[in-house]
């Protein structure tokens, strides 16, 4: 590894700081290597540490310059000030590949995209590409119907990001939320690459969110079931009532659960630099 100086510019400022050269890592957006730097006894000149702190934290997706026009994000940081004397920045960096995606197709559905964000690059090795699009009713529903497919068997699908490269990435579904605004439905789909991928943490709120959703769509299938025997008998006999309880006995259909992903403010879920 070297040792050099690199000068980055930070809220309109210059700030130097001593750099270590890394072991640069490979894209799995596109294959290409990138450098990684750490960055030591980085000071803001002229203050601005407040704005300074806010800005290095944004650049985990927005990238700081430097004077030799190199872009980076930063993968880790931390500050440290004696006895309210000057800040001193600490950064581990990583080179900021900018691509364009023009359209994803999803297991053999292509998706027109309004906006994108691919979040790449990072030590861990993982690609997350986070898509903002609208659709009609068919495609909706085409889309449902393949999220539903790829839930129930947990598992990885093709996707290409046309635009970016030819092959196929193996990706998975993440979050998945949807908005009906008239005939017109919004999507906002986050897909996670195999590589890198930890698929089994435990989210916050688990298992009583899991619990909660299969405790509804059971209810929900029950009521269902209940109205068509309703409809078919006239009455209510116990054979009937026995069919009603055993419908809301799980595993249940992955189309049961879109519902819980639709929303009425889509913004809400998209990421800062799209509001």
């Amino acid at each position: 590894m070297t040792a050099d100086v690199v000068e980055l510019v930070i809220v309109g400022r210059s700030a130097p700081g001593r750099m270590t050269v890394q072991e640069p890592v490979r894209s799995v957006l596109t294959g290409a290597t990138l450098r990684r730097i750490a960055v030591s006894g980085l000071r803001i000149e002229g203050g601005e540490d407040d704005a300074a702190a806010e800005a290095i934290r944004r650049a985990s997706t927005r990238p700081l310059l430097d004077r030799q026009g190199g872009q980076w994000l930063v993968e880790t940081w931390s500050s440290t000030s004696v006895n309210d004397g000057p800040v001193n920045y600490a950064l581990e960096l990583i080179e900021y590949e900018h691509v364009t995606v023009d359209a994803v197709t999803v297991d053999g559905l292509t998706l027109p995209l309004t906006r994108h964000l691919a979040d790449a690059g990072r030590a861990e090795m993982s690609l997350m590409v986070q898509l903002l699009f609208a659709t009609d009713e068919a495609a909706h529903e085409a889309l449902s119907v393949l999220i539903e497919k790829h839930y129930e068997a947990e598992d990885y699908f093709p996707v290409v990001l046309h635009g970016v490269r030819a092959e196929p990435v193996s990706m998975r579904f993440g979050q998945c939320v949807w908005e009906a605004a008239g005939s017109e439905y919004r999507e906002f789909v986050v897909l996670v690459s195999e590589e890198g991928d930890d698929q089994f943490y435990v989210g916050v709120g688990q298992p009583d969110l899991a619990r909660l959703k299969d405790a509804v769509v059971g209810q929900q299938r029950q009521f269902d079931a209940l109205i068509e025997e309703l409809h078919r008998a006239g009455v209510l006999p116990a054979e009937a009532i026995e069919r009603i309880r055993r419908v809301g006995v799980g595993p249940f259909p992955r189309s049961q659960y879109r519902g819980f992903r639709r929303t009425g403010s889509l913004e809400d879920f998209l990421p800062d630099e799209w509001r």
